[in-house]
């Protein structure tokens, strides 16, 4: 299995002499980014919503301009509440968050009640469309050629995920919200979503907020994460953005489980249960890999 999934992210079959991929998805092991230099593009302070059968605390924080912020934890605590506090659609009950910024928000549920093509809905919604700009960074990383003359309603789940997350990075902005913009799609369409965010936010030096559930893809995109814990359904909280590892070692050790890089790709990879890389790493605390 392992060598099967490193021919596919290397993108090239040894056996066969053949590539399927022009270049290979490539994992880095970067530095934690509070030792990178950037400037703050908004800040919140400690906030607190309540609702009649769940609460949401979230610690202060920041977000810096050309990062891109994760949030994970289990379902059920408060990030898509968190999502929907920062873009502006709820207002917290106490704390502030900085609303003179442009927030370009793509919410968890998609409606597909819209009358017509996905290139009539690109027309009327998505900025910039028909530029150069526009087919490079948005439509030949999202796959859009392939659905234009389809119905936005008869759209599968994935296809109108990649649409609406299309045309919300399409927008202008200072932070892009996306609420689970990989749902329903797989692993190649996950890993090019994230290598366009990336080259988008790198490009305008803005910032990107992306709830998601895929530790591949959060390994992948992230520069700083969030950390949401709680019990389900009824109370969530929510760290300040950290640097991925850090992060990844409060979320993994919450749920027990290690991860270890790759040699030959770097991907993360879990260890087995009990397995002798598995108690080194819980011994040491080192949930998501073990530093070289």
């Amino acid at each position: 299995v392992r060598v099967g999934i490193n021919a596919y992210i290397n993108g090239f079959l040894n056996d066969e002499n053949i590539r399927i991929r022009k270049q290979p998805i490539e994992f880095e092991i970067r530095p934690p980014s509070d030792m990178i230099e950037s400037e703050t593009i908004t800040t919140y302070t400690d906030f607190h919503k309540k609702y009649d059968n769940f609460e949401l605390e979230v610690e202060e924080g920041e977000i810096n301009q050309s990062q891109v912020i994760t949030a994970f934890g289990p379902n059920g605590i408060g990030k898509t509440t968190y999502a929907k506090i920062l873009a502006g659609v709820t207002k917290p009950d106490s704390g502030e968050v900085e609303e003179e910024i442009k927030i370009a928000y793509k919410p968890q549920y998609i409606l597909s009640d819209f009358e017509g093509t996905v290139q009539d809905f690109l027309y009327m919604n998505a900025k910039g469309y028909g530029t150069n700009i526009f087919k490079t960074d948005i439509a030949k990383p999202f796959d859009l050629d392939k659905i234009l003359e389809k119905q936005v309603s008869k759209l599968s789940g994935g296809e109108l995920q990649r649409l609406a997350t299309a045309v919300t990075l399409s927008q202008e902005a200072d932070v892009y919200v996306l609420d689970e913009p990989t749902a329903f799609l797989d692993v190649e369409q996950r890993l090019k979503i994230a290598k366009a965010i990336k080259h988008i936010i790198m490009r305008d030096d803005t910032s990107a907020l992306i709830i998601d559930h895929d530790i591949v893809f959060i390994d992948y995109i992230s520069d700083r994460a969030m950390v949401f814990y709680g019990e389900s359904a009824k109370n969530g909280h929510a760290t300040a953005p950290i640097n991925l590892r850090d992060a990844m070692n409060k979320f993994l050790s919450d749920v027990k489980i290690t991860f270890r890089r790759d040699k030959e790709t770097n991907r993360p990879r879990v260890n087995k249960q009990e397995s002798y890389l598995d108690r080194q790493q819980k011994e040491k605390g080192e949930y998501y890999y073990l530093e070289e």
